[in-house]
């Protein structure tokens, strides 16, 4: 009997592991992303969002937990809003009534008007913030090599900074205890900002994650 018993759960197990292919998230997104930019139907986006998704995800989602589910499905989420233009256009219609920031998305990069004196007094700020899509106000604390994000659930993220020119630098994500931000971005990406102007009170921006199509303007407080 505990010999057929072990045969079944062998056979089971098996079983288990051949239906479930194994998992490159990265290349999973990459499959995402694809599938919207190939996809010509005529449907809402709420429901093309939902099948495409339930189409990729259901191989990885058998015999998984409901947490784990869900923790893949709000990793791709987000994660195709930093490497999928295709994407990133309908999430931004989805939710362009709930928005509550001043972020926006372009197709073309401006040019900066900013002089190098205005580019060194960035710098000098340390603590500067900006809007985050719901509305809540996050901190930078910017120097001349670090700049690191503080919200306000007390999480924080860290990334190195090094100036390109006059009008730009790179951030490079280090490390993260905010789940969101671990999700949109892996140790070593990479995002380039350019200082379009100083107004009264903050700063245009402007950024671009390094080897995404996705350009967006922003403010930046002091």
């Amino acid at each position: 009997m505990n010999t057929r018993l072990l045969t079944i759960t062998v056979c089971f197990c098996i079983m288990g592991c051949v239906n479930r292919p194994k998992l490159n998230r990265d290349l999973l997104v990459t499959d995402i992303c694809n599938s919207f930019q190939q996809d010509e139907s005529i449907q809402s986006d709420s429901i093309k969002v939902e099948r495409i998704f339930d189409k990729q995800l259901s191989p990885y989602l058998q015999g998984i937990s409901q947490d784990s589910a869900k923790a893949l499905r709000d990793f791709v989420y987000i994660r195709l809003q930093r490497e999928c233009l295709a994407f990133k256009d309908i999430s931004d219609r989805l939710n362009h009534k709930r928005k509550k920031s001043d972020w926006r998305s372009v197709d073309i990069e401006p040019e900066s008007e900013i002089n190098e004196e205005s580019f060194n007094n960035f710098f000098k700020h340390e603590n500067l913030k900006y809007l985050e899509t719901n509305g809540d106000t996050s901190v930078a604390y910017v120097t001349d090599s670090i700049w690191e994000d503080h919200f306000l659930d007390g999480t924080y993220s860290r990334l190195l900074l090094s100036k390109i020119n006059k009008s730009e630098f790179v951030i490079t994500f280090v490390e993260s205890d905010n789940k969101g931000r671990r999700n949109f971005s892996k140790p070593g990406d990479k995002y380039r900002y350019k200082i379009l102007k100083q107004n009264n009170g903050y700063y245009s921006m402007f950024v671009q994650p390094v080897g995404s199509k996705i350009k967006s303007l922003f403010k930046l407080y002091y």
